[in-house]
């Protein structure tokens, strides 16, 4: 479950566009003040190969564990936000500062503390930096950090993110509805990394969903989506293309509620 260093530009590129400036005090609500519903199921198919991934709820609505391949127990700190997540020596150590997670920490039994994510805010709750660094129990890149840096204009809206060394500049348009995840992650502090997930368009944070992603000027991500009459995807069938303009990539979700 270790990352993929080729991914990272566009996977910390992509990282923050959804995150917003509501206050601490609106982070602290939980889903039923908000008028949320969370996700119970998604698949990339219909088949017997099809990747899928299964959340489950106690009787309160606080989530509890997480399917995918495997299942992830979840346990909850005393302000009702995810503390960690684990599964047979593998965990997801969140900590929290204002109610605004600042800190993932990665651990195997074999590779303790293998990598630490961590996120810097601005005066208005919005990411400024994103950095992680690599542990001891990386054996590739031990001590070694990777960043990323966002801009946004004056209503808190996402205008491009970049990696520390400039070799790749994101620009960004999103629709107006509800990301699948965005929930659990205002209710609960719900990070998932893509890397290891199934649906790859978008992070927990993000408010709303990418319709298109630029990549130096040119369209590098498209996808388009049908909803339900609360304005949550349904589908989301999204394109890659390479730098000569052709699908690589073709691909479609579905979300249960």
């Amino acid at each position: 479950m270790k990352k993929n260093n080729v991914l990272f530009s566009l996977i910390l590129a992509l990282i923050f566009l959804g995150c917003s400036s509501d206050s601490d005090s609106e982070d602290s609500k939980n889903s039923n003040e908000m008028n949320f519903k969370f996700i119970t199921y998604m698949s990339d198919g219909d088949d017997e190969y099809a990747d899928t991934m299964i959340f489950k709820y106690d009787n309160s609505g606080n989530i509890e564990s997480v399917f995918q391949d495997v299942n992830f127990m979840v346990q909850l700190n005393n302000i009702n936000k995810i503390e960690s997540m684990y599964f047979d020596g593998y965990s997801q150590t969140q900590e929290y500062s204002n109610n605004k997670l600042v800190k993932v920490i990665y651990s195997e039994d074999l590779s303790p503390n293998y990598l630490t994510g961590m996120f810097n805010y601005t005066n208005d709750g919005l990411v400024k930096d994103y950095i992680e660094e690599f542990g001891e129990g990386y054996e590739y890149n031990a001590g070694y950090e990777r960043s990323a840096y966002f801009t946004y204009d004056s209503n808190g809206t996402l205008l491009t993110s970049r990696n520390e060394d400039n070799t790749g500049v994101l620009s960004y348009e999103f629709d107006d509805k509800i990301n699948p995840f965005y929930p659990l992650w205002k209710s609960f502090g719900y990070y998932m990394d893509p890397e290891i997930g199934i649906y790859d368009v978008t992070f927990t944070f993000f408010e709303h969903n990418p319709t298109k992603i630029f990549k130096n000027g040119e369209l590098y991500f498209e996808a388009s989506y049908t909803y339900d009459s609360d304005g949550y995807p349904k589908t989301c069938n999204y394109k890659r293309y390479n730098s000569s303009g052709d699908v690589y990539q073709d691909k479609t979700i579905q979300f249960v509620y």
